[in-house]
């Protein structure tokens, strides 16, 4: 188990080093928002998520738009960790153990079987957030049957 964690470690920061070291996600001196108005650029900003090699420190182009007073970084939706701090492989994972045991059971697994350190309200978290995905997924998919009023069953 050491040598694996060790061995994982190794590989997260070689990881880490060759997306730090890629700066294509500065598009220039500002990109669109949807507000309409051009966020600008503000640097590059630290993003420590959980990958399914341990923790990640990505440095990113951040972009600041002054009129709705968010901020994006266009590398966050190219990676899948938008709005999260999870890799999409590990929210994979939480997802399958937040399906099968409980949330405590999920975390303990997580750690003890991947080495990966999620946190207990994260695991639930992140599995209620997919199921409801899941769930508007299925209601935009799944044909509703069409209505049938008074007067066709009448007929």
């Amino acid at each position: 188990m050491a040598a694996r964690g060790k061995a994982l470690r190794v590989a997260a920061r070689a990881v880490e080093r060759r997306l730090n070291a890629d700066t294509t996600d500065h598009a220039g001196p500002t990109v669109p928002r949807a507000c309409g108005q051009p966020a600008c650029y503000a640097g590059r900003r630290a993003k420590t998520f959980e990958s399914v090699l341990g923790a990640l420190t990505l440095e990113r182009a951040y972009y600041h738009c002054a009129r709705c007073a968010a901020g994006v970084c266009p590398r966050d939706r190219a990676l899948g960790v938008e709005g999260t701090s999870l890799s999409p492989g590990v929210l994979r994972m939480v997802g399958r153990v937040g399906a099968m045991v409980s949330f405590e059971e999920g975390h303990e697994l997580l750690r003890e079987l991947a080495g990966v350190e999620v946190l207990t309200k994260q695991v639930e978290r992140a599995a209620e957030a997919l199921g409801r995905e899941i769930a508007e997924d299925e209601q935009r998919v799944v044909e509703r049957p069409p209505l049938v009023s008074r007067d066709t069953l009448g007929r």
